[in-house]
């Protein structure tokens, strides 16, 4: 460990040097919401802007995780973005030697109200969330193969993603999620948004586009 002091912004600071960086770790103070601290004037530049992934850490929340829960991940439709955070999930599941779990929420499209042929597909259900869970273990396949001794729990849920990942996150020792950019903004994406605000875990934002 080094240490060095360095007299910059340190949003402009963070920011170059994640362009070197396996990822920056922030902290967060409790109690509130994150955005009342970290997510400021630095937090949310860093969060946004960093080429690295960013691990936000609640002060308080990693002594109360279990030592023994496992890592989750929202898994992406688009590939290159679900590439993006299994790569991160993979690696950390590998290095701390817990399971992961792999999740995908889905929504029916809103043609399925609308012609007879989908509607009759999705009658039961199981038609079009089976189609999501060939394509998640699809997407996993590479990734299992890459890191054979990690073990891979699937999770295909009907709903929202962002109360699945709350939800799984409530058990979890680290959630790996997306983060979207748009360029001259702080935008991360509404998922990566909304489980800063709600998830009691550390979070990593893995950036995918």
């Amino acid at each position: 460990m080094e240490a060095e002091l360095v007299v910059r912004p340190e949003a402009e600071l963070l920011v170059e040097r994640g362009d070197d960086a396996q990822m920056i770790v922030l902290g967060s103070r409790r109690p509130g919401p994150v955005t009342g601290f970290i997510l400021g004037s630095v937090g949310l530049r860093v969060l946004s802007q960093a080429a690295c992934p960013v691990v936000l850490i609640r002060g308080g929340t990693v002594s109360h995780r279990p030592q023994n829960g496992d890592i989750v991940v929202g898994v992406p439709e688009d590939g290159e973005e679900a590439d993006a955070v299994l790569e991160f999930a993979f690696r950390a599941a590998a290095t701390r030697g817990v399971p992961l779990r792999a999740a995908r929420a889905w929504q029916p499209p809103p043609i399925v109200n609308r012609h007879p042929a989908v509607l009759a597909l999705s009658e039961t259900r199981g038609g079009l969330e089976s189609a999501q869970q060939s394509d998640l273990y699809a997407r996993l396949g590479p990734w299992r193969r890459t890191y054979p001794d990690v073990t891979v729990i699937e999770h295909i849920e009907l709903g929202p993603s962002v109360e699945m990942l709350i939800s799984l996150a409530a058990s979890a020792q680290l959630l790996v999620v997306g983060r979207r950019s748009r360029l001259g903004t702080r935008y991360v994406g509404h998922v990566a948004h909304a489980v800063l605000h709600f998830a009691d875990v550390p979070i990593a934002l893995v950036p995918t586009r």
